[in-house]
């Protein structure tokens, strides 16, 4: 709960015109001056259990006094004329009618010098003011990754945005994003849609969705995290507020993972603020051939971990194997739910690599062309039911990778109705997926761009 004061930390932090680091100086100086003792007569050590004081004095000081403050404060910095008639304007708010107003839009404020701030940004070089936040604020004990990249991604990097997004959030890891469009929002809905927790910066009012078609995202988030902003309710998206929050997704974080980035881009000033804050930092390796990557390859060659598995991540935070084990008990105990009775010794339950279940579908297509039946997975029909669905999944313009296609061919036919159960009660599995997709390779009607990954020609 909240001290009376509080709302004048509020009220302090809504005022446009008044740059956060002359709010702090602002606070140092009323906290400093013998005004604050005569005006609440209590020591100046108040100010340090509660810093509401302070800006309570700000508010309720004659304009002579506040002058003053305003003049130890740096009365001479740039636009300080403006900043000071926008103090003046401030006062004739009521910070209860302020309190009031961001209650009833569901909206929270914890200033930057009151308990319960995440510690991770107090120490940043830049801290915030405060942070506006609808939800939840991180918690400080949490592990948290960033995971940034371009908005304008590839089928790869969105569909490894989806992976360690995915893996992550399984894994307690809250995921600190942008909720920008491309890998920000990818990673941070694979991360909710794994059970995780998940919290936005925005580069405006947090009663503002930015981008309109992440709604859906933006209501998650406050079920299952929290969206947060150091900008005041009302505050509308403008290019030059962008930058300055990537300080704060960065700042709440443990690591920050890079999924795609071009040569120059916006997602490396958030490396550099990563990097000026001491936080670890991770790309996701790409072709040398693919714009999208030179950003990525470039940070690797400079020292940046390449991320080449969710587990090399997993490892970070909880050590050498443990993320490694984590996913082979996972794949064992997600096999045997799909295919009770199975052996352990099965193709089905076994965890490799995406790389190494692809070599033996294709061995098991081997044998069923030569008549023998590898696991009874039945040859797939020329142009049948499973040769169409896969064909309606791809596009020409996008690649996927073989896990996403086998899951929304599942996803299909669980959601189909009855009188589409004759089309959809055909075995899907990995072997009979590969088989199809082989089969539609050789007629040229689709393309494996990369390994596991394919496209619609």
């Amino acid at each position: 709960m909240k001290n009376t004061n509080h709302k004048y930390l509020c009220w302090l932090a809504g005022i446009r015109g008044i740059g956060r680091a002359k709010k702090y100086a602002l606070l140092r100086a009323a906290g400093e001056t013998s005004l604050f003792n005569i005006f609440f007569s209590v020591g100046a050590a108040a100010f340090g259990q509660d810093p509401g004081l302070a800006a309570r004095l700000l508010y309720t000081a004659p304009e002579k006094e506040l002058r003053f403050l305003w003049g130890e404060a740096g009365a001479n910095a740039q636009g300080s004329r403006e900043g000071w008639q926008a103090l003046l304007q401030a006062r004739r708010q009521d910070p209860d009618r302020v309190v009031e107003e961001l209650a009833h839009a569901g909206i929270s404020f914890i200033g930057a010098p009151e308990e319960g701030f995440p510690q991770k940004l107090k120490e940043i070089p830049d801290p915030p003011f405060g942070i506006y936040y609808k939800g939840s604020m991180p918690s400080g004990e949490e592990p948290a990754a960033a995971v940034i990249g371009a908005r304008l991604a590839s089928g790869y990097g969105r569909e490894q945005a989806r992976r360690f997004g995915r893996r992550i959030g399984a894994r307690g890891i809250a995921v600190i994003s942008g909720m920008a469009r491309g890998i920000d929002g990818i990673a941070q809905k694979a991360a909710l849609d794994a059970g995780g927790k998940s919290y936005a910066v925005l580069g405006c009012g947090v009663d503002i969705c930015y981008p309109e078609e992440n709604r859906e995202l933006y209501e998650r988030l406050q079920q299952q995290g929290g969206v947060l902003s150091e900008y005041p309710p009302g505050m509308q998206p403008i290019a030059r507020l962008f930058p300055p929050r990537n300080r704060i997704i960065s700042g709440l974080a443990d690591l920050v993972l890079v999924i795609e980035a071009r040569k120059r881009s916006g997602t490396l000033i958030t490396v550099d603020m990563a990097l000026e804050q001491g936080r670890e930092v991770y790309a996701l390796p790409g072709r040398v051939s693919d714009a999208l990557s030179d950003g990525c390859n470039r940070l690797i060659r400079q020292g940046a971990g390449p991320a080449t598995c969710p587990e090399d991540i997993l490892e970070y935070f909880f050590g050498t194997g443990s993320g490694e084990n984590e996913a082979r008990e996972r794949n064992v105990e997600k096999a045997a739910a799909k295919a009770p009775g199975q052996g352990r010794g099965s193709v089905a339950d076994q965890p490799e690599t995406v790389m190494d279940q692809t070599d033996i579908c294709r061995q098991m297509i081997d044998k069923q062309n030569a008549g023998q039946q590898g696991d009874g997975t039945p040859e797939c029909a020329a142009s049948g039911p499973l040769d169409q669905r896969i064909l309606r999944l791809l596009s020409t313009e996008d690649e996927k990778h073989i896990e996403r296609i086998l899951e929304e061919i599942k996803e299909i036919s669980l959601s189909a109705p009855p009188a589409e159960s004759a089309d959809t009660e055909d075995p899907v599995s990995l072997p009979g997926l590969v088989s199809c997709l082989m089969r539609l390779k050789i007629d040229g009607k689709v393309e494996e761009s990369s390994a596991g990954y394919y496209r619609k020609i």
